[in-house]
């Protein structure tokens, strides 16, 4: 592979990006960038800014693992709440020059909160993203997001985010579309990405 291979893209949805993952260093997406656009890229190709977006959709491992294009059914595994098949890259995926450290996560009332350090070189931004399960229950989703905070922090910074949740947060859609607080014991996740094994919890009970 050739090190110095940086692919943009510039398109509207998601790619089936199996081949080239593996021939480029470097995927910036720039979905439809404006007028300004090139001289974002080139800041950020450069190092005179440090990416911080995030994906607001998969991107598949291959095609064929897409629902048919006319399924708008969510459940079929069209978005990350109901996918059955592991993406290429996931919801809420991106890449930074840094790196961030969460501990410390706790609850108080119904506030949650996280301690977030910036454990890089780079001053930079991270988005905070709070994901909530739905207790296991069937045909609902897998995580839901429920909430995200954009953070700037210089190297070797650290600050405390807290997300407030109310009941809106539980609420789900029972088989006749209306909303519903099922009992449960639901589990809530703070992280720079989609809740995965290594990603911190906090269990919360609905009685």
């Amino acid at each position: 592979m050739n090190k110095n291979i940086v692919l943009v893209l510039e398109n509207g949805s998601a790619l089936d990006l199996s081949e080239p993952s593996g021939l480029a260093s470097a995927i910036p997406e720039a979905w439809y960038p404006g007028d300004r656009g090139g001289d974002a890229l080139a800041d950020i190709l450069f190092g005179k800014a440090v990416p911080s977006g995030r994906l607001p959709l998969g991107f598949p491992a291959r095609t064929e693992d897409l629902p048919p294009f006319d399924d708008y059914e969510n459940k079929n595994g069209r978005t990350y709440m109901y996918r059955k098949i592991k993406p290429l890259y996931d919801f809420g995926f991106g890449l930074s020059y840094t790196t961030f450290a969460y501990s410390g996560i706790s609850a108080e009332d119904k506030n949650i909160s996280v301690t977030m350090r910036n454990t890089g070189a780079y001053a930079a931004e991270e988005v905070v993203q709070l994901y909530i399960n739905s207790a296991g229950l069937a045909h609902q989703p897998r995580v839901r997001l429920q909430g995200f905070r954009r953070v700037s922090l210089q190297p070797g910074e650290e600050a405390r985010v807290t997300f407030a949740l109310t009941g809106e947060n539980f609420f789900l859609f029972d088989e006749n579309g209306e909303r519903k607080l099922f009992p449960g014991t639901y589990t809530v996740f703070i992280d720079g990405h989609l809740p995965d094994e290594n990603s911190e919890a906090l269990t919360i009970t609905i009685g």
